[in-house]
């Protein structure tokens, strides 16, 4: 079934204009292998018929399916693990000042190992400032529903933790009688770090950006590298407008983005820090706060616990 130039390019503006995704010609055949199988799902003769029927916008599943399949999930617990390490910094000299309040986002959170590396980062800095209670609310968000689903449900194989350390594996309990792709082994994120979490679907080319202000920290790794000039710009100034005075920002370690963020300044490798408050609307991520409680007894073990989501009053 051949894809012609000219309805390539129709899908390459429609994935633009809507998702800002840049399909240049040479990925033709990358976007053939990914979606012929939806076009004879629908019993479809031609790719101009699945083209209406994912522009017309009143299929939101098969739309899903087609953002599925054209966008990159490729993602790893910790990756970049320096931005992990500045995390942990910044966070322990919050709790030890007495800052017990975090707000972070990760915004291309993919299938869930970033916005959980993030969970148990928190956590270590809890246990690393002595502190017994924090209140966090981590966001992870994507435009892509199926890996939002596999993040939201929390389970990976045992190759995805296997280059863990021992203390950071603590945060993952095996699954009996379950098995992945070649029959490995199934591990699942604990319920103390899946508390802390909570996704949503978000498109970062779409504005007003549906997600609060007043972010302590933003997580925008990886996922710029896709956008043109334009549409990094405007997704980075969106996105500066949600950071807090003294915010940060996390880009991509083979991301460039200086002379986009003026009212930033490079504070380390590929981190950016705001020096200027932009925004004061305060919006609430959802209707529940997440609060973690560290016994005391527990103050120097891997063991945490926390109280059941609450509706704030």
């Amino acid at each position: 079934m051949p894809l012609s130039d000219a309805t390539f390019e129709k899908f390459a503006q429609l994935l633009l204009d809507k998702v800002g995704i840049v399909l240049p010609p040479s990925r033709k055949r990358m976007l053939v292998n990914r979606i012929i199988s939806r076009v004879r799902a629908h019993g479809m003769r031609s790719f101009d018929q699945y083209y209406d029927l994912v522009a017309n916008g009143n299929d939101f599943y098969e739309w899903q399916k087609l953002i599925d399949r054209v966008t990159t999930h490729y993602t790893s617990f910790f990756r970049e693990n320096n931005h992990f390490l500045h995390l942990r910094s910044l966070l322990v000299n919050r709790f030890k000042k007495g800052i017990l309040r975090a707000r972070i986002w990760s915004s291309a959170c993919s299938t869930g190992e970033e916005v959980y590396s993030i969970a148990i980062t928190v956590l270590e800095a809890m246990k690393e400032a002595n502190v017994r209670y924090v209140d966090v609310r981590i966001l992870g968000t994507d435009v892509a529903l199926e890996p939002l689903q596999v993040a939201d449900r929390g389970f990976y194989s045992e190759a995805s933790i296997n280059d863990l350390s021992p203390d950071l594996r603590a945060y993952f309990e095996l699954i009996p009688g379950t098995s992945g792709l070649n029959d490995e082994r199934l591990f699942r994120v604990q319920s103390r770090v899946r508390e802390l979490v909570i996704f949503r679907l978000v498109n970062l080319c779409e504005h007003p950006l549906t997600v609060p202000n007043e972010i302590d920290v933003i997580f925008c790794r990886n996922v710029l590298l896709y956008f043109n000039k334009e549409r990094q710009l405007q997704i980075l100034t969106a996105i500066g407008q949600k950071l807090i005075a003294g915010g940060t920002l996390y880009v991509g370690t083979s991301e460039h983005v200086r002379g986009m963020l003026p009212e930033m300044i490079c504070s380390a490798p590929s981190v950016y820090s705001k020096k200027e408050f932009l925004n004061q609307q305060h919006n609430d991520y959802v209707k529940y706060v997440p609060r973690v409680f560290l016994d005391a007894g527990e103050l120097n073990s891997p063991g945490l616990s926390t109280l059941s989501p609450r509706t704030p009053g």
